[in-house]
């Protein structure tokens, strides 16, 4: 026996947990703020991203909020490269307003002269000169401010030039390398019109620019310094509506530039260089007005286009079993993995589906269908990781958009069922099945009406594919369960509301099906459901506790975690329609737990099974009975294989099959610990024996797979059969 799991305690039986103990967790990354500042840290080469209440640093393939204590919550921010620390002039009338990050803490810097209270104002690094430069602002009593001040890390001193930009507040000040000056540009002027006219500053005096092409005026735009290509960029602002045009500045004039993609009209926008990546980093801001609610998207800017950081709402969502993340695909393809979204490079033209699923033995993404687009392509997609690849199908469903698709694992096929035309004037209500190569219709004996908006999930426990829900007009909320061969409807009674849009995923540690939110007869739902076969049992709410509608969901089953992606829409009335950019996951139970998993194969005596005596629980310091049923009549040995995942093993995505030993029809399910599991002898029928826990804490939450393999020569193959495997969470 592994020393980890010795022979020793007692038998403690636990009640089973209650679902709706259980709460959502918000995936970490940033969250929406206007008026936050960022830089890049050079010495770190992480940027730098400070919001009122954390701080967040990147280095290009994840986002990690950082302990930094001290943060006076607000102003413009400047890395000061020669002392390397940041430094922040704050808005408002404190005594002490100029403060430092020195590693990380920020600590008020008293100075012996500062420039006066004000909000609005302008701070810019000039690097050639190792001087924090401040332009302008308003004063407590609105007072538009036009003086100029320097800081150099001990004292601030007013510099008075013979010429000057007009008084004004919520402009843009950087410095422009190339030719040593720092650059001011827009603001709005005491009256609240915008400016559109262009400044350098030489240390001594200011000039103004005259130049043949130039944005239009503004305030409130996101303005930083290229130094790869010698630009400064300018991005958005604007009073009362926002902009999203790019426009560079070369040092003589502006141009605009056009890109394929753009961050979403702003103001109040975060920006910085990364000077590793040579990209201009944006993030968060206020929508299409002043007024707006703060978003909290990020995009990076390469010279020729923007690119977001994180994903757009919508799209499909997999889980890779064999690499161990979420794939989203929608116009780009992501990843999630523990570090956060990665964007995955591979450029192509396939259509932005409406259902994937992850193919685990082929190791691969598989997608049909397309979202709400104009083009209605019968394409079959893949992807392997790295590149989409279409698949030329002999036969294929119609093209359809609304439709799904669940990866029934003990059969390796893809499931599809239903979905509508691009007008949404034809609804298809055919089933088909994808072997990896082609696609064929399955003609069943019964079979949900012809619908679109529904949501399928595979439920590995029993080997069904559940089904509920349906689109406008009809909307309905029947269940329908499929096993390969036919579907079968069940009974109304205590169901979810009728709905459309709703997410459907099969959750391994509760061993039930979760359903979440939906779009019913009155707007967005916000509840959750879980059904085990049997009944539909009320789940709580949304983790934002908001209705939601159109996200993506799927189960993260190597942490066994339900994930919903990038949340999808939301309807708090009728007049105000949003979307959610978040990512929250559903942990598994804190309790004791045991759920069967995948499904085994047939011997002499029919298909073995793997399960727990009673309603016992596995946990700590206590004796956990676990039994295998349905055993050859004859005395003989089944060796139990206990592992630490179900999710691959040896690099192949699991369940694996496992035909190349004489096991034909059989799957293996878990990813076996070589020398952990028992060998144990039988007298015929069943066998009990006991997993013995200790009562050690570290060991909470460790999750126990096993399957047994039966030795029966009178199987087919001649060696034996394989029960269904099950999880054990210890606590």
């Amino acid at each position: 026996m592994h020393p980890s799991f010795p022979l020793a305690g007692a038998l403690v039986a636990l009640s089973a947990p209650s679902l709706s103990a259980q709460s959502w967790v918000q995936v970490a990354r940033p969250t929406a703020e206007h008026g936050s500042s960022m830089v890049f840290d050079s010495a770190r080469a992480k940027i730098r991203l400070f919001l009122y209440g954390a701080t967040w640093e990147s280095d290009g393939a994840s986002w990690v909020q950082v302990a930094v204590s001290g943060w006076p919550g607000s102003g413009p921010v400047v890395h000061d490269d020669t002392r390397n620390r940041s430094v922040v002039f704050l808005p408002g009338s404190g005594t002490t307003r100029t403060w430092e990050l020195i590693g990380s803490i920020w600590t008020p810097h008293g100075t012996a002269t500062s420039p006066s209270p004000r909000s609005g104002h302008a701070l810019g690094f000039d690097a050639g000169r190792s001087q924090v430069v401040l332009f302008g602002g308003v004063d407590p009593v609105d007072v538009a401010l036009a003086d100029t001040w320097q800081y150099d890390g001990t004292n601030w001193l007013l510099v008075v030039t013979p010429t000057a930009p007009p008084a004004r507040s919520n402009h843009s000040l950087v410095h422009h390398a190339a030719n040593g000056r720092m650059l001011l540009f827009g603001g709005s002027n005491l009256n609240g019109v915008d400016l559109g006219d262009t400044w350098t500053f030489d240390g001594a005096n200011w000039s103004t620019v005259a130049t043949g092409l130039a944005p239009p005026p503004r305030s409130r735009h996101a303005l930083v310094y290229a130094a790869n290509r010698n630009r400064t960029v300018l991005f958005g602002g604007g009073a009362p509506a926002a902009s999203n045009d790019t426009w560079e500045f070369d040092g003589a004039n502006w141009q605009q530039v056009t890109t394929a993609a753009s961050p979403p009209p702003r103001v109040d926008a975060a920006i910085a260089f990364d000077a590793v990546r040579s990209l201009c980093v944006l993030f968060g801001g206020r929508g299409s007005t002043i007024q707006s609610s703060a978003v909290s998207d990020g995009w990076e800017y390469d010279g020729l286009d923007w690119r977001p950081c994180f994903p757009q709402t919508g799209g499909a969502l997999a889980f890779d079993s064999r690499r161990g993340r979420m794939v989203l695909a929608n116009t780009e393809t992501w990843e999630l993995d523990p570090a956060g979204w990665h964007l995955v490079a591979p450029a192509t033209n396939r259509p932005v589906p409406s259902a994937m699923v992850f193919e685990a033995a082929r190791g691969r993404c598989v997608t049909f269908g397309y979202g709400i687009v104009a083009a209605s392509p019968a394409e079959t997609w893949t992807f392997d990781g790295s590149q989409w690849t279409q698949i030329a199908v002999p036969v294929s469903p119609a093209p359809r958009t609304g439709t799904a698709m669940v990866y029934d694992a003990n059969r390796e096929r893809v499931v599809l069922f239903g979905g509508a035309n691009a007008s949404g004037t034809t609804l298809h209500g055919d089933t088909w099945e994808f072997d990896g190569a082609t696609w064929a219709q399955v003609v069943t004996a019964a079979a949900p009406s012809a619908r679109w908006g529904h949501a399928m999930a595979y439920d590995t426990r029993r080997g069904r594919t559940v089904l509920c829900g349906d689109s406008a007009p009809q909307m309905q909320n029947d269940t329908w369960e499929y096993d390969g061969s036919n579907w079968f409807a069940f009974p109304s009674g205590w169901v979810p509301v009728a709905r459309w849009g709703h997410g459907l995923a099969f959750d391994i540690a509760r061993g039930s099906v979760v359903l979440l939110g939906g779009f019913g007869a009155n707007g967005s739902t916000r509840d959750i459901w879980t059904w085990d076969g049997s009944a539909w049992v009320s789940f709580g709410y949304s983790p934002h506790n908001r209705g939601v509608y159109g996200h993506a969901m799927a189960y993260d089953a190597g942490r066994l975690r339900m994930v919903v992606a990038h949340g999808g829409w939301f309807q708090p009335s009728s007049f105000n329609i949003g979307n959610y950019d978040s990512v929250w996951e559903l942990p598994p139970p804190p309790t004791a737990t045991w759920t069967r998993h995948g499904l085994g194969c047939a011997g002499s005596a029919g298909v073995p099974v793997l399960d727990r005596v009673g309603s016992v629980v596995p946990a700590l310091g206590t004796s956990f009975p676990m039994q295998i049923t349905s055993l050859p009549a004859q005395p003989g040995a089944a060796y139990l294989a206990l592992g630490f995942g179900i999710t691959q093993w040896n690099g192949a995505a699991l369940p694996l099959r496992l035909g190349l030993i004489g096991l034909p029809a059989c799957q293996l399910w878990i990813a076996p610990e070589p020398g952990l599991g028992p060998l144990l002898l039988h007298n015929g029928a069943s066998l009990t024996w006991q997993l013995v826990l200790p009562a050690t804490p570290a060991l909470a939450g460790v999750q126990l797979a096993a399957q047994a393999l039966v030795f029966d020569a009178a199987a087919p193959g001649g060696v034996g059969a394989v029960t269904n495997a099950g999880l054990a969470i210890l606590h």
